[in-house]
């Protein structure tokens, strides 16, 4: 497919009101939201931005607005974060990267743009012209982008001789030994959850027979990314904590039904999401409750769960989807093993 890049203008002149007149393409669609998006951001119209996003929208910013990881869940908590962030990251250059694309009435748009201080992207999720889901991630900052062509690290020096030349194998066995001995790395950030190995840490998974074998075959870790595949279909999701009911709350806007399983009597939530749960008439809580595998063949085809006080029994749920959240565990092998862990295994820093 080509490769299409759309850019998006950031004039007052636009309109700040989402169309919900059906465009020629997803691509129109995609543009104009964006184009009334860049142009609220930059005259900070905060209220006219914040009013393209469905009334219980999400925006998931990964450093690029708060340096930090945060969910802003609603248009009030959307206003709120960007009343603190809008002047400082001063975003720019808003773009589509590619064209958008349409599934179970959703359009979906990868997206690139700037702030004060860095580059980064994005993907946008619509719905009847409002955004239903913005992701937002810093891809680097100005000034120290990643290496790459003539600037990426050179593997083998040609034309150095001597007897103090080492091979590509010996610089790499020489790092390995001095880095959190004798060297310590310029920056390092730890923690996260499904930023990934690049901020130390990952979400756990549960453990249980059948989990492993249908990874990206019905078991995920990401509702944005994955929600609209399970259309007019029961998902089950299990945590009880903040992400579990964020998350349980993003597949009910796709799924027919979401079955969220807790191990706890109560959840241990911020109370505004426990208060949001009950909502969702589509989703279902089962309290006191243990997963004790995934089914399926080709594909997730039921969770096999028992209930404390049910007389010992197991029962099935039927569904084509299974979402744990049950914390971090770290992701930190690439660590040196002289670094200083504290004893679940995360780095420890002096910050």
């Amino acid at each position: 497919m080509t490769s299409h890049t759309s850019t998006v203008p950031a004039t007052p002149a636009a309109s700040t009101t989402a169309s919900t007149t059906p465009a020629s393409s997803p691509t129109d669609q995609a543009t104009r939201w964006l184009q009334s998006f860049a142009a609220a951001l930059s005259a900070g119209r905060i209220d006219d931005a914040a009013s393209l996003f469905v009334e219980d929208g999400l925006w998931r910013d990964l450093v690029s607005f708060t340096w930090t990881i945060r969910t802003s869940d609603g248009q009030a908590a959307i206003r709120d974060m960007l009343k603190a962030t809008l002047a400082s990251a001063r975003p720019s250059n808003w773009t589509l990267d590619g064209e958008a694309s349409e599934a179970a009435g959703s359009i979906e748009a990868w997206l690139r743009f700037e702030t004060a201080v860095g580059r980064g992207k994005g993907v946008l999720r619509l719905k009847d012209g409002k955004a239903r889901v913005l992701m937002t991630m810093l891809a680097e900052l100005k000034g120290h982008e990643e290496p790459h062509g003539e600037t990426r690290p050179k593997g083998v020096e040609h034309g150095k001789y001597g007897p103090g030349r080492r091979s590509w194998l010996q610089e790499r066995q020489a790092e390995a030994a001095e880095l959190g001995v004798t060297r310590q790395p310029y920056c390092l950030i730890v923690g996260g959850g499904q930023g990934g190995i690049a901020l130390g840490a990952r979400l756990k998974r549960l453990g249980v027979p059948g989990e492993a074998d249908l990874i990206d075959l019905g078991v995920s870790q990401c509702a944005d990314c994955d929600g609209p595949m399970y259309k007019n279909k029961d998902v089950v999701v299990v945590g009880g904590g903040d992400s579990a009911l964020q998350e349980a709350m993003v597949l009910a806007g796709y799924t027919r039904h979401v079955h969220l399983v807790h191990r706890g009597a109560s959840f241990r939530a911020r109370p505004d999401l426990v208060g949001k749960l009950a909502g969702h008439a589509n989703i279902s809580v089962l309290f006191n409750t243990q997963v004790e595998a995934v089914r399926g063949s080709q594909g997730v085809e039921g969770v096999r769960v028992r209930q404390a006080g049910a007389d010992g029994r197991s029962r099935e749920i039927d569904c084509a989807g299974f979402f744990a959240y049950v914390g971090l565990e770290p992701a930190c092998d690439f660590a040196p093993p002289a670094i200083l862990r504290d004893a679940a295994g995360f780095l420890v820093t002096d910050a």
